[in-house]
This record gives C-alpha cells, sequence and structure tokens, in this order.
C-alpha cells in the first residue's frame, strides 16, 4: 500500500519497486496489480533499482547493507546493470573498496561489454588486483588482439606494447611496429622513437628517435618530454666537454717540460674522456 501511494505520487523509488517509469494519475489503479506482479515475480531488474535506491540513498535514508544484498541477488541472477554496479562499487567506493573482487566483477561485465576488454586487460598486464603472470598476460593479449580487431586506437596500441616487451607472446619488433603506426597515438610515437633510439628491430636512427619523441610530446606525452629534455642535457655536456678540450689544446703547453708533459697528459685524456661520451 505505501509503495502504491508512493508511486502514484511521483516518488521513483516507488516507482522502481513497481518496475514502472511513471504512474498513471489518470488510473493510478493500474499500479496497484504491477506492484502485485512484482513481488509475486521478483523480477533481478527490481533488486537492480531498489539496490541502488538504498546505496545511495536516492530519495531514501542511505541503507548501504541493504543496497548490496539487493544488488548481489540481482547480480546472481544475471541482472547487467547490477554487475556493473558491482564492479564499480568494489572499485571506488571507500567502504567497499577491493581491488580483487572489482577484477572479478569486471570479467563479468567483458561477458556482455566488449567495450571494457581494454580495461580488463590493462588490470591483467599492471596487477591490478591479481598477480603479473604468464597466464594473465595471455589473457590480456587475448582481450587486447578482439579489441584491436573492432579497430579500438588504444588496444592496438596497448598490443603493439606487448608485441614491443614480449608479454604474453614472443617478442616481435616488426609487429610492434606495425601496430604503432596504425595506432598513431601519443604513446606509439614514444615507443617508436625508443626502438629508433635503441635499435630495436631497426637501424639505430637518433634523428628519427627524435623526431618521433618530439611528435609524442607534443601530443601530450610526458615520457617522450623527459627523453628529449634527457637527450639534449647530454648533447650540451657533451659539447662542453668538447670546448673545454679544444681551449686546453690551444694552451701553450711549452717545449717538453715536466709542466708541459702534465698539461698534455690532462688534454689527451679529455679528448679520450669526449670520445667516449660522443659514442654513448
Amino acid at each position: 500500500d505505501y509503495y502504491f501511494k508512493a508511486a502514484c505520487n511521483e516518488f521513483q523509488p516507488a516507482l522502481a519497486r513497481l518496475s514502472c517509469h511513471h504512474s498513471d494519475l489518470q488510473n493510478p489503479d493500474m499500479l496497484y496489480p504491477l506492484f502485485l506482479d512484482s513481488i509475486e515475480n521478483k523480477s533481478s531488474n527490481i533488486d537492480y533499482c531498489l539496490g541502488c535506491t538504498y546505496f545511495y540513498g536516492y530519495g531514501v535514508y542511505r541503507r548501504k547493507q541493504e543496497g548490496m544484498k539487493l544488488l548481489l541477488d540481482a547480480a546472481d541472477r544475471g541482472d547487467k546493470q547490477a554487475i556493473r554496479a558491482l564492479f564499480g562499487i568494489y572499485d571506488e567506493d571507500p567502504e567497499y573498496q577491493n581491488k580483487e573482487v572489482a577484477l572479478k566483477w569486471l570479467m563479468e561485465v567483458e561477458k556482455f561489454d566488449p567495450s571494457v576488454r581494454t580495461k580488463l586487460a590493462d588490470r591483467l598486464i599492471d596487477g591490478e588486483g591479481c598477480v603479473c603472470s604468464e597466464e594473465n598476460d595471455a589473457l590480456a593479449f587475448s582481450l587486447l588482439e578482439q579489441a584491436a580487431n573492432s579497430g579500438n586506437k588504444v588496444a592496438i596500441n596497448n598490443l603493439g606494447w606487448m608485441y614491443k616487451k614480449g608479454r604474453g607472446c614472443a617478442v616481435d619488433y616488426a609487429r610492434a611496429m606495425e601496430l604503432f603506426v596504425k595506432a598513431g597515438r601519443a604513446s606509439s610515437f614514444y615507443h617508436m622513437g625508443d626502438m629508433y633510439e635503441n635499435g630495436l628491430g631497426v637501424d639505430a636512427d637518433i634523428e628519427k628517435a627524435i623526431d618521433l619523441y618530439e611528435t609524442a610530446s607534443e601530443r601530450g606525452n610526458k615520457k617522450a618530454k623527459k627523453r628529449l629534455a634527457e637527450i639534449k642535457k647530454k648533447d650540451d655536456d657533451a659539447a662542453k666537454l668538447s670546448g673545454g678540450a679544444e681551449g686546453l689544446g690551444a694552451t701553450s703547453l711549452g717545449d717538453g717540460g715536466k709542466e708541459g708533459q702534465i698539461l698534455r697528459s690532462l688534454l689527451d685524456h679529455v679528448t679520450d674522456i669526449h670520445d667516449q661520451v660522443s659514442q654513448m
């Protein structure tokens, strides 16, 4: 009776409990059969709606434990909205947060929502809610392959990273480069720069590497920006060292005295260091 009266006044939690979107104020008696039917059949959608109402306190005093019980009951009956809600609760709610349990619910979400495959793969790779293992890497690789085949650019980029690192697969630099080019994301350019700088599957080419790092940096990649700063510092240090060696060579070294021999020795040492730095 209370649900029925509240629903007649458009109270949303009561309407959800009666499994309808709005009341028919022209004929409110039609709501009562809905109420009786919902009690008899106890559909999972009703538990999801009331569970969220209680857990988040939508229009009622907040009762999180009662809400969780209703959501779990709904999820046990396969309600997709309840399953998704439980992932969010275990992933973010301060009282219930548990990354391991959240991962299990995310795996359930993936069964009916392919769009979460990249997110699920990232957690398996990073060990968020699980341990890093070859088994989880293999599962992550499979998830990324499926997402990449549907054209997901993030998944394509991350799959390239797995080929580059040999996670969930054998190292394949050519395939990694192909996927990075296809993805075209900021991190893709960073990884291509790293491959050219270190000669991973390609001839080492620092100029190409710098060009790729600059593109990645312009698109907001922090790793690329940091690497460019490191390269610049290395070049500046080498230039200073080279300039110091040239200045020392222009100094009068005398004609063979003890002082001249010491200065020549120092010059040779500095020149050797400069050569080593240049080859790094």
